[in-house]
């Protein structure tokens, strides 16, 4: 341990203590220095020899002010820091890394980052490490970061030092820095939703925006309170018709935009959007590719060559094809669109022909745009209803290559009830991460839908994908307070028909949904918002870099947990959100992230109609392992209160 002064620079003068750790044999070359600093006021009498000057415009030096003054205000007498310096430099490739990848630590009490996008760092380069103060001057120059940290009194600091230092080991270890400098970058994106901390993760990485939407969207003033996200906004008609590929090259060929990408929920508008990039030479998956990922009746017949699975375009074609000797699966069937799905919208399953016609009628009747007079309404798919535990399973690709894969547990919807019916939908309720089913199971499913992936043409990207898996050696089963959980099944009770298998849902071109993207990227420290940016700008380097998830694995289990309306109608009460943080704080504590799709006043559709969906995502998070996740998420359910007339 070495000792010296820091002169601040109001004319002040505290004692420090400090060490240099060992650089970290990971993929990054950091090391660490802890700072342990006496509060001003306090005993002097170790003030040391070495006489530090503190720049007064440095961001080390506003922290430590900042730590100072919060720590001296409650009484401490000390504050306990690590600085985060490269041992290497290069080119940053995210600016908020550090605040990113600590989210959630609970050895932090707080960390910032020194940087700015795309910025160039210097290596820490000292030859002399005998605790001089040039050698802790260089560390405060080329320092990229610092987090204070959060002591206990059971621990001894030494102690709590090193834990932190294991644990920033654990979350920092990836590929900071480029040798070559990263070029500002140019995204357009269509048809943009409120996903505010994808649009900052976008502009950390140094990207700047051209926003294409509907006249009066959410991002047109240029004086609104969210202008500030964007550089251009172009008024842009987005309807899905046959003249939306000549709309968006007229729009963005003079924007000379490096890439293309549309709101992850505006799978209708892929293909189109690859053609343009195509025909602009923009980096893109082919966009065949995208017409197979966002037709379910293409997948089936690629991926699996499904002779049991059938396309109508609406009730009068499955009349004829009936009438003409068609013999459909035996019930009970699933219906769904075919293209232009969402949401679990239109997904029926069915135990006989009445609740077969209603099905694809009602597919017919969601209508999402017009190519002249003509609606624009998807097909639909008729094909056997598989059970067996359902997942999500998210996979990152870069020139074929698996790079991560992450697998929840789908919790049952009310369709896959026995007895379910029409009036059943598909809906989900809740997604927990990581899965609970074995891991035969889960690396079957990482094998079998990262080729059916590549089958269906891509090769780079992030895939969200829905799978079962069939004769599982787990089932859904209720518990005593009513909610459900995968359990074991029985050898002798309950025996699987056969060895598992994948049934493959879906495979969507796209992330999963907002708050399910961010609940991912806190538990495993992979942020799929940045890597759809970056893959759709061809960077590659980048794609890879931020594709490693913490070394130790997820850093909780997590929930995402879907809030479905009992009722349409005029929503009535207020975000629960707020009103829950002053009640049961204890409560609250569990969620990091949570939107409400609706604010008071407006209309919830109703859930049995074709346009029904989720009121609440909330993200609920446990550190003492899934059963108490589950207890957390009954007691959340049970508060969340909205009101619908």
């Amino acid at each position: 341990m070495h000792i010296c002064t820091l002169q601040l620079p109001d004319g002040g003068s505290v004692a420090c203590e400090w060490r240099l750790s060992k650089p970290w044999n990971t993929l990054c070359a950091l090391l660490t220095v802890d700072l342990f600093i006496t509060t001003p006021g306090k005993s002097s009498s170790n003030l040391g020899p070495n006489l530090l000057n503190l720049n007064r415009d440095a961001p080390i030096t506003e922290f430590i002010q900042d730590q100072l003054q919060i720590a001296s205000s409650g009484g401490s007498g000390s504050v306990a820091l690590k600085l985060i310096v490269p041992v290497e430099g290069g080119y940053v490739i995210r600016s908020d890394l550090l605040e990113f990848r600590l989210h959630g630590c609970l050895l932090v009490g707080r960390a910032a980052g020194f940087l700015e996008p795309r910025q160039h760092v210097l290596g820490f380069l000292s030859q002399s490490f005998n605790g001089d103060a040039d050698t802790l001057l260089g560390a405060f120059e080329t320092a990229i970061g610092a987090v204070e940290a959060r002591t206990r009194a059971d621990e001894t600091l030494s102690d709590t030092m090193q834990r932190l230092e294991d644990e920033l080991r654990n979350r920092l270890s990836l590929d900071w820095f480029l040798p070559e400098p990263i070029p500002a970058r140019r995204l357009a994106i269509v048809k943009p939703t409120r996903d505010m901390l994808g649009f900052a993760a976008l502009k950390n990485m140094g990207f700047s925006l051209v926003i294409l939407d509907d006249p009066g969207s959410w991002l047109a003033d240029d004086d609104g309170p969210h202008a500030d996200i964007r550089e251009t906004f172009i008024p842009f008609d987005t309807n899905p018709d046959s003249g939306f590929r000549n709309r968006l090259k007229a729009a963005v060929g003079p924007e000379c935009v490096d890439g293309i990408i549309a709101a992850t929920r505006s799978e209708g508008l892929f293909a189109a959007i690859a053609d343009v990039c195509q025909e602009l030479g923009l980096p893109t998956e082919p966009p065949e590719a995208f017409r197979n990922g966002t037709d379910k009746y293409a997948q089936r017949r690629l991926v699996d060559g499904d002779a049991r699975a059938f396309r109508f375009a609406g009730v009068e074609q499955l009349q004829a094809q009936l009438d003409a000797g068609l013999v459909l699966p035996d019930y009970p069937l699933v219906v769904k669109p075919t293209t232009l799905g969402g949401l679990s919208q239109c997904v029926s399953r069915v135990s006989n022909q009445e609740e077969l016609f209603e099905a694809v009628d009602k597919i017919k009747r969601r209508v999402f745009g017009h190519d002249v007079s003509v609606p624009i309404v998807s097909e639909a798919l008729v094909e056997p209803y598989e059970g067996g535990p359902e997942v999500d399973v998210n996979l990152v690709l870069c020139d074929g290559e698996l790079l991560f894969c992450e697998i929840s547990d789908d919790f049952p919807s009310a369709a896959d009830r026995d007895g379910a019916t029409m009036a059943d939908d598909f809906q989900e309720t809740m997604f927990l991460y990581p899965s609970k089913l074995p891991q035969a199971e889960q690396e079957a499913l990482r094998v079998e839908l990262h080729k059916a992936v590549l089958q269906l043409g891509f090769t780079s990207g992030v895939f969200h994908v829905e799978a079962r898996v069939r004769n599982s050696s787990m089932r859904y089963a209720e518990r005593p307070d009513g909610d459900h959980e995968l359990v074991e099944r029985s050898a002798s009770a309950d025996p699987p028909a056969g060895p598992p298998s994948v049934f493959l849902i879906e495979v969507n071109a796209r992330p999963p949904g907002y708050i399910g993207l961010m609940t991912i990227a806190y538990t495993y420290g992979v942020d799929y918002y940045a890597l759809w940016g970056l893959n759709a700008v061809g960077d590659a380097a980048r794609f890879r870099a931020m594709a490693r998830p913490f070394l130790d694995g997820p850093q909780y289990t997590s929930a995402l947990v879907l809030v479905m309306p009992d009722r349409g109608g005029t929503l009535v009460s207020e975000d629960p959100a707020p009103a829950l943080r002053r009640c049961r704080p204890d409560l609250m504590e569990s969620v990091p992230l949570c939107r409400e799709v609706f604010s008071k006043g407006d209309q919830v559709p109703d859930p049995t109609g074709p346009w029904n969906t989720f009121t609440s995502c909330i993200m609920v998070i446990s550190r003492s392992g899934r059963e108490e996740l589950l207890r957390t998420v009954k007691m959340i359910r049970e508060e969340w209160k909205l009101e619908i007339v």
